[in-house]
């Protein structure tokens, strides 16, 4: 007999006298044992560890209901009954049940959880076997006893890893959904989208102002309150209508005077300027002009004429 299976069977001769007093339920009621004083309930998301037993029980009893369905182990059984259906998982694991066996193991599929628990068994008790599998007549109850033991602890922990890691992967799924249908409920935060502000204003209003220059947007206000003609739009859109424009090929070369009555085009590049696109009046412009925007002044251009301005807004 297994060293460690040793063990749990002189544990459970102390501590859990009762049950090899039993004469129906033993392999039932060894299983629920093993899995109630070894299942992390501190962990368990359904109770606690300060739960009385008979709950545990009952959580522990749901959870591995599948193992008792699949391997045909009863409340009710008597001893003689759970031993053969011990012996029997112990003879599959040796490999000595053929594969056309009907037994009550071989019906049906058994779940892919339960695949590698016969070869888990073969594996720790080949060594003890030595090719040798007990017999129905010759084996005393204790030796029955003492197989269902070997049985049940391996059925435990397979069992429990199982169901383990099964809880993983659904817990894990679940927490995958709940994060997908929170990202689809939360409003998605839009990027800046940057827009360029085209302003004819007098010559005199822009002495100091030269391109690439930043310009403040307390500035940058002041300069569409004194322009005569603005538009706002998408970079690509004003790209498009600037050659319609009738700009001089370079400023002019007499200085500008504050009395001068020339009309200059500036072009603007705001960074954060949505809610800017096709404003009709000035106030909307400025009302729609995020302090914390970036503008970078792309443009200074004498006009010749006002021809092109079409789209524009006059004021």
């Amino acid at each position: 007999m297994n060293d460690l299976c040793k063990q749990v069977l002189e544990i459970l001769k102390e501590e859990e006298k009762v049950l090899f007093d039993l004469n129906q339920g033993f392999f039932y009621k060894i299983i629920l044992t093993l899995f109630c004083e070894n299942f992390d309930f501190e962990k368990d998301e359904d109770s606690d560890f300060l739960k009385e037993k008979s709950e545990r029980i009952e959580i522990v009893e749901a959870k591995i209901n599948n193992l008792y369905v699949h391997f045909g182990i009863e409340k009710d059984q008597s001893i003689n009954e759970d031993y053969k259906k011990a012996l029997e998982i112990y003879k599959k694991a040796l490999g000595i049940i053929e594969d056309g066996d009907e037994s009550s193991l071989n019906r049906g599929r058994i779940p892919k959880i339960f695949s590698n628990v016969s070869q888990g068994i073969a594996d720790i008790l080949r060594d003890n076997a030595q090719g040798i599998v007990p017999g129905d007549d010759s084996s005393t109850k204790e030796e029955k006893m003492e197989l269902i033991i070997v049985v049940a602890c391996i059925l435990v922990v397979g069992t429990y890893f199982c169901i383990r890691y099964i809880e993983y992967i659904e817990k894990k799924k679940e927490r995958s959904r709940s994060l997908s249908s929170l990202t689809h409920q939360a409003p998605q935060e839009e990027r800046p989208l940057g827009v360029y502000l085209c302003l004819v204003v007098p010559a005199n209003e822009t002495m100091g102002l030269f391109d690439k220059d930043s310009i403040q947007v307390s500035e940058l206000k002041k300069l569409i309150d004194v322009s005569s003609y603005f538009l706002c739009d998408k970079i690509e859109v004003i790209r498009k209508n600037e050659p319609l424009l009738k700009k001089m090929p370079k400023m002019p070369e007499e200085p500008i005077t504050q009395d001068s009555h020339r009309e200059f085009y500036v072009k603007v590049f705001i960074n954060d300027g949505k809610d800017m696109i096709g404003a009709k009046t000035r106030y909307s412009l400025k009302e729609n002009l995020k302090d914390t925007a970036r503008c970078i002044i792309e443009e200074i251009a004498y006009l010749k004429s006002l021809s092109g301005l079409e789209s524009f807004v006059r004021i």
